[in-house]
C-alpha cells in the first residue's frame, strides 16, 4: 500500500516462467532491466481500466470498447466536433461520418474523450489520440484507406544510453525519425526492444507506419 511521505517502488523482472527450460542461446541480449517507461497513477475507486479504439473508415464510425464500473455511464466524445454519445461501460460505436483519413502524407489525428459519470458526476476521464485508418492486405498487396500503398520501411533498434535523461531522449528519437522521415521512409520496423510511448506517439504525429515485433 502506498503511504503518506517517500515510498519504494520496486521492480521484479523475470524473463522466463520459473519452471521454463531455455535450451541453446538467447536470440537477442537482454540487459536486463526494464526498457520501457514505467509510471504509478493515483486513480479514484471508479475508474476507466481501460479503453481500446478501433476506427472503421468504411462504416464511418469509431468502436470503442470501455472497461469500467458497470454502475456508472460512460460519455464519448470526439474533442473539436459535435459527435458524441453516452452507454454503460462495454462496447461502444460512436458514429462518425465527417472526418479525414491518416495518411503518411497527412498524418491526420483526432482525439476521443471518455468520461465515466457516476450519480452525475465525472469522476474519471481519459483522452485517447487516433487516426482514421484502415490497413489491409489484397492480392498480394498492402493497402491504406482501400488504396495501394508501397511500403518503404526501415529497421530500428530503440535502445539508448540509461543515463539520457527524458526530455534529451524525446529530442533524439524526434530526430532520427525526422531523418528517416527525409529519407522518403513511410514506415519503420521496431526489433530487438519494445518501442517507447514517445516514440510511437511521435511517429503517428509525423506520418510513420509502425511494425512492432
Amino acid at each position: 500500500h502506498i503511504k503518506p511521505g517517500a515510498n519504494l517502488l520496486a521492480i521484479r523482472l523475470e524473463l522466463f516462467e520459473q519452471d521454463e527450460e531455455v535450451v541453446g542461446a538467447l536470440p537477442v541480449y537482454y540487459p536486463g532491466d526494464v526498457p520501457a517507461d514505467v509510471s504509478l497513477s493515483v486513480v479514484p475507486k471508479a475508474h476507466i481500466e481501460q479503453v481500446y479504439l478501433q476506427p472503421d473508415i468504411r462504416r464511418k464510425r469509431v468502436k470503442v470498447q470501455v472497461e469500467a464500473p458497470s454502475d456508472a455511464t460512460v460519455h464519448l466524445s470526439i474533442e473539436g466536433t459535435d459527435y458524441r454519445m453516452e452507454g454503460e461501460p462495454g462496447e461502444l460505436t460512436l458514429s462518425f461520418p465527417e472526418f479525414e483519413c491518416w495518411s503518411p502524407t497527412t498524418p491526420q489525428r483526432y482525439v476521443l474523450r471518455v468520461d465515466l459519470v457516476n450519480s452525475d458526476n465525472v469522476v474519471d476521464s481519459l483522452s485517447v489520440p487516433f487516426g482514421m485508418r484502415e490497413f489491409t492486405v489484397k492480392d498480394e498487396r498492402f493497402y491504406l484507406n482501400n488504396r495501394p500503398l508501397f511500403v518503404k520501411c526501415a529497421s530500428y533498434v530503440p535502445q539508448y544510453p540509461t543515463t539520457l535523461k527524458a526530455d534529451k531522449l524525446n529530442v533524439l528519437i524526434k530526430r532520427e525519425l525526422t531523418l528517416l522521415k527525409g529519407a522518403g521512409f513511410n514506415s519503420v520496423r521496431i526489433c530487438d526492444t519494445p518501442a517507447p510511448e514517445t516514440l510511437l506517439e511521435l511517429a503517428d504525429t509525423m506520418g510513420l507506419l509502425v511494425f512492432e515485433e
